[in-house]
């Protein structure tokens, strides 16, 4: 509508020519005029119209219904981020024990571990809790689901290990130990390219 009254008022000034400026001066007054009236009335229609909404959220503000629904929102946006800190830890340790073992693959002699023995962590790993655990956990490892890695983690069916931590060997196969965490006291299996024996 707006447009309209601008092109009326552009064309009004085309055709009255240069000689009839003040006519021209006047009209365009007038078609300014009902311009302003016009957007007038639209704002006030559009208040009208919003009017129920904008008591809606005073009066939401007012209970506290808003402040319970912004601190709902915030405690949501913190445990998306907690998760997304522990997918990100998850990942960089997962990367570590996938290099450390491919390293340890290539290494041609090394003791071989006993039962009663103690061995030192060479790097980071993940201590599977029962023996289907560490071949779920292994697996995930090896196809980089650093998802289904955090995922054992939650469950407490896989921990974290440090780099230095001592552990006892309680048995062993080919490419596995079942250990004893000195500090902790938790009972697992690790890979054996992962053990070094302790001095």
């Amino acid at each position: 509508m707006v447009k309209r009254l601008y092109s009326a008022v552009i064309a009004a000034a085309l055709l009255t020519g240069c000689g009839q400026t003040e006519e021209a001066a006047k009209n365009t007054e007038g078609a300014v005029q009902k311009v302003k009236e016009e957007s007038k009335k639209a704002v006030n229609e559009v208040d009208k119209k919003t009017q129920p909404a904008q008591d809606k959220i005073k009066q939401e503000a007012d209970t506290g219904n808003l402040k319970d629904k912004t601190n709902q929102a915030v405690d949501k946006v913190k445990q998306e981020a907690d998760t997304g800190n522990l997918k990100d830890k998850t990942k960089q340790a997962v990367d570590k024990v996938k290099q450390t073992i491919n390293t340890a693959k290539t290494k041609t002699e090394k003791k071989i571990l006993e039962p009663g023995e103690q061995a030192v962590l060479e790097e980071d790993a993940f201590l599977a809790k029962t023996d289907s655990e560490y071949d779920k956990l292994y697996q995930f490892i090896k196809i980089n689901d650093y998802d289904g890695v955090s995922s054992l983690v939650k469950q407490n069916k896989a921990i974290e290990l440090k780099k230095g931590d001592t552990v006892e060997i309680i048995s062993r196969e080919a490419v596995k130990a079942k250990v004893l965490v000195k500090d902790t006291q938790d009972k697992g299996f690790l890979p054996t390219s992962l053990l070094q024996p302790r001095n």
